[in-house]
């Protein structure tokens, strides 16, 4: 019995020394360590991706909601309630329905779910100001504590006196309204509006007029 534990023991140490001695597997445990954060960081990337996707889905929403909101005329207008009831808005219930209805069906089927109704405010002035703030899930900074990005997005449109406009350009940055080659542009009894206000929030080149 006494041999037999001393088989055993020297047989146990063998296989230790054996194994801590093997350096076959250092790549494989070296590489999937870190591949941990190569990954994470990916992951990252892909949520940060969908929530600026995300931002300019509601932006471009909320530009249309207040526009509508405020070329609206106040009539009357047939819609549903919060609840479902058959409602008729009238003046500014009016616009803020209208307004509203635009906003939602200018979103993304897989972002409706996430938004409730906009909000529609209006100041003396006349403008209108459309405003959407929703919460978008994530998918991998998760592990890091991060479930959430809050998107938000607002718009404010007023309609000048008198004014009459055919293009309107919403954007701040970049080119506004850009015309080139051979365009040929007739209006009549409307302006060219641009937001942007940079070098090129009008931009006429080549032979257009």
């Amino acid at each position: 019995m006494h041999r037999l534990s001393k088989a055993l023991t020297r047989k146990l140490k063998n296989k230790m020394q054996s194994f801590t001695d093997d350096r076959s597997g250092n790549v494989a445990l070296i590489f999937g360590l870190s591949a941990i954060p190569v990954v994470l960081a990916a992951g990252i990337a892909l949520d940060y991706s969908r929530g600026t996707s995300a931002k300019t889905y509601a932006q471009s929403a909320v530009d249309a909601g207040a526009l509508t909101a405020a070329l609206a005329t106040g009539e009357t207008v047939s819609g549903t309630s919060d609840d479902g009831t058959p409602t008729n808005f009238k003046n500014e219930a009016a616009k803020r329905y209208l307004a509203e209805q635009i906003v939602l069906s200018n979103l993304p089927d897989h972002l409706k779910g996430l938004v409730q109704n906009p909000t529609v405010t209006f100041a003396n002035d006349g403008s209108a100001v459309v405003s959407l703030d929703f919460n978008l899930n994530t998918s991998f900074t998760t592990v890091v504590g991060i479930k959430n990005m809050k998107i938000s997005a607002r718009a404010k449109a007023a309609v000048a006196p008198d004014a009459k406009a055919c293009v309107i350009a919403l954007g701040k940055n970049g080119d506004g309204i850009s015309l080139g080659g051979n365009s040929d542009v007739s209006m009549t009894g409307c302006q060219l509006y641009s937001n942007a206000t940079g070098a090129g929030s009008l931009d006429i080149s080549g032979s257009s007029s």
